[in-house]
């Protein structure tokens, strides 16, 4: 609910206050390493690796799922070590993942599957990891070079590693996830395209000029910072309203 909403059903203005948004307080990711998560070999190793690591999590929409194979592959023919981890979402419908396969192998991309693999290293000849389990998304991102986040979902976590973002039009205003979306859009944080032939290029864009990837980082850390302080914002406002406590 915005200001404009409690302001129009006839709350006083005066006590109607926006402090911001404590999402962004709480993505911080400065104590994070592989030896963490759930798969430290598999993570420690990519990141030795050096490769180029797209990770692209909450990939729902099938279109958006194409969309981003055929960036790929474009992406692939310059960098051939370049590694596409791609997070689709519900993972449990097998007619989904099979439509999955049956791109990939119409792409000639190698893939596996992290369902079916230890926590060992991901093999030089995979293209594309294909992220079917739960609750590992977030320590994948930690690797990434750059990352893509599906339409409608969760932007903040690869932000809170620094990674350059980027997004396909078309949020759902309703959706909880839209006011930071269009938060981080006004302010030229995320990096939105309509097509395959625009992902690639940004992708390939970050990946081969060094400069350009510490500005996008940069640019980053410096919104991230700005939007940062809501929870101690709220403490504030709410501190006079709180018994006192001898």
């Amino acid at each position: 609910i915005s200001r404009q909403h409690l302001l129009a059903a006839g709350a006083d203005a005066d006590l109607v206050v926006v402090t911001g948004n404590i999402k962004f307080d709480a993505m911080q990711q400065t104590d994070w390493s592989p030896a963490k998560a759930r798969s430290p070999a598999m993570l420690g190793a990519l990141i030795e690796s050096a490769r180029p690591v797209i990770v692209a999590g909450c990939v729902t929409n099938i279109s958006e799922q194409e969309m981003v194979l055929d960036a790929f592959v474009t992406v692939r023919a310059r960098h051939p070590d370049a590694l596409l981890i791609l997070a689709p979402r519900h993972p449990e419908v097998l007619e989904r993942m099979q439509i999955l396969c049956d791109y990939l192998e119409q792409r000639g991309l190698p893939a596996v599957f992290r369902s079916a693999l230890t926590d060992a290293p991901i093999a030089a000849q995979t293209a594309c990891l294909v992220l079917d389990t739960m609750g590992e998304l977030r320590d994948f991102y930690g690797t990434a070079t750059v990352a893509h986040v599906g339409v409608d979902h969760n932007v903040l976590e690869p932000l809170g590693f620094g990674k350059p973002v980027t997004v396909k039009p078309g949020w759902d205003t309703t959706y909880p996830s839209y006011p930071v979306y269009r938060l981080l859009m006004d302010s030229g944080t995320l990096l939105e395209v309509t097509a395959a032939d625009q992902l690639s290029k940004c992708w390939l864009d970050l990946f081969s000029d060094a400069d350009h990837y510490r500005k996008r980082i940069d640019a980053i850390g410096e919104t991230l910072t700005q939007t940062r302080g809501a929870v101690a914002r709220h403490l504030e406002l709410l501190a006079p309203l709180m018994p006192k406590h001898r």
